[in-house]
């Protein structure tokens, strides 16, 4: 936008909520979606480019085949001149309305088989229309939308319904290049990762797609692409949804075998498409972000141990990935948050083996995401003693036994949070505080055997 300001003289702002304008005589031009910004949250700024022989003084363009909610929001221009005044005519519903205004004249249905109904259209009630026959005989239809319909006559009224006309005042006379920009709704998009883990567990392959989605009403071709990430607020005191975070840039790898180029925009981030790119209306588009190979990888396991609950008999044991955004870690590259489909690799290709949501991603992060639970791994854990000391002071004797049907040892990370009145004044197996309130024990099992801890927490003054 910044190299718009340098080469156009005025940026003007108008609402076209409010305003409606007679449209005549409609300068010679060309018009066609140049650049669609996408943002998760289901917005997008487009920008519009005309093509116009300008007279110097007041001139009427006109813009076809815009989104319909781009008539609630205004529009702004880049050209030499201003823009003075925005006449959006509305689309009508469709069919019913265009039915509705030729009652009494001649009407033809056709159906899937080329059977025709023809004759006067008597009533055009959307939940009955009625068919005069030349016989004196009617027919009734309850559902028109398998129907081609013949008409003899087509309004006025329908003949630019959607259409947007501008009222620009040029400065100059001849050719310019006017930039139309607006907001609309129903072009969204989101990140999807496969992440392909190797048989070690120890690293892994990244390849990242945009998933890109048009519900506008309106085909985009051959238009430049930039999707962004970033938190941004909306006009009422909102935020875009938080799968966007800013991001730091980094050239440390740059994007490999990615159809896209990333570069800051403002205080967020931007992917920006290398060719132009076509997205028809009711699409569904998948577009190769980047691939990155040999990421490393550390694998967990966790267990959270209640706090005073009930016996707990077949706890399940979490699995636990993450990886260190980091060019010295293989990867060093701002990451779009989506959702992350982990696989393995077999001898025999690839299997499924969870899912996740991730978060954005900047360099330097750690991206964590889960697998689900183990199988083979469970834990039993239960109070075993409780004391009621002096004052509110109580002591609970807590005891976890970690069972390992695997036929290899693991290390398993088991976790208790502590309240501020808590404390873990002794244990069987050495603890350290992850943080003020989260007391971390590692514990090793070995292949088909089982581990017990043992510990002792006091609470109260």
């Amino acid at each position: 936008m910044g190299a718009y300001m340098t080469n156009f003289r005025r940026i003007y702002l108008f609402l076209t909520c409010f305003l409606l304008v007679s449209v005549t005589n409609l300068t010679a031009q060309s018009d066609r979606p140049e650049m669609l910004t996408i943002y998760p949250g289901n917005v997008a700024v487009v920008q519009h480019l005309i093509e116009a022989d300008l007279d110097k003084g007041l001139n009427n363009v006109s813009l076809g085949n815009l989104p319909e909610n781009a008539s609630a929001v205004a529009f702004f221009t880049l050209f030499d001149g201003k823009l003075i005044e925005v006449d959006h005519q509305l689309p009508h519903s469709g069919a019913d309305q265009l039915l509705r205004s030729n009652v009494g004249k001649p009407v033809v249905f056709i159906d899937g088989s080329n059977n025709r109904t023809e004759g006067e259209l008597v009533s055009a009630n959307p939940a009955l229309y009625v068919i005069r026959h030349d016989d004196g005989t009617f027919s009734y239809l309850q559902d028109i939308r398998q129907y081609r319909i013949v008409l003899d006559d087509f309004p006025d009224k329908f003949r630019n319904m959607g259409q947007t006309t501008l009222q620009l005042n040029s400065e100059k006379s001849g050719t310019q290049t006017v930039r139309i920009f607006y907001r609309t709704q129903g072009l969204a998009w989101n990140a999807e990762h496969a992440f392909v883990l190797n048989e070690n567990e120890d690293a892994l392959d990244i390849s990242s797609s945009a998933i890109l989605l048009n519900t506008t009403g309106t085909d985009y071709e051959n238009v430049r692409l930039r999707l962004i990430a970033g938190e941004i607020r909306l006009a009422g005191g909102g935020y875009m949804p938080r799968s966007e975070m800013a991001m730091v840039a980094s050239d440390a790898i740059g994007m490999r075998d990615s159809g896209f180029e990333r570069s800051e925009a403002f205080e967020y981030y931007a992917f920006d498409t290398k060719d132009r790119v076509t997205l028809k209306n009711g699409a569904r588009k998948q577009v190769a972000l980047f691939n990155t190979e040999s990421v490393n990888v550390s694998k967990t396991y966790r267990y959270l141990s209640q706090a005073y609950g009930p016996t707990v008999y077949n706890g399940r044991v979490g699995v636990d990935f993450e990886i260190r955004n980091d060019p010295d870690e293989g990867l060093g590259e701002p990451l779009p948050g989506g959702i992350a489909r982990i696989y393995r690799q077999t001898t025999d290709g690839v299997e499924l083996v969870g899912e996740s949501a991730i978060s954005h991603s900047s360099v330097g992060s750690i991206i964590r995401f889960s697998t689900g639970n183990a199988f083979n791994l469970r834990v039993d854990e239960r109070v075993t003693e409780q004391r009621q000391l002096q004052g509110r002071v109580v002591e609970r004797d807590v005891e976890v036994i970690l069972f390992n049907a695997k036929n290899e040892p693991v290390s398993i990370e088991l976790s208790r949070r502590v309240s501020a009145n808590e404390q873990i004044i002794r244990s069987s197996v050495a603890h350290s505080m992850k943080d003020v309130n989260t007391a971390v024990f590692d514990i090793d099992v070995a292949a088909n055997s089982e581990t017990t801890v043992t510990f002792t927490v006091r609470s109260g003054n």
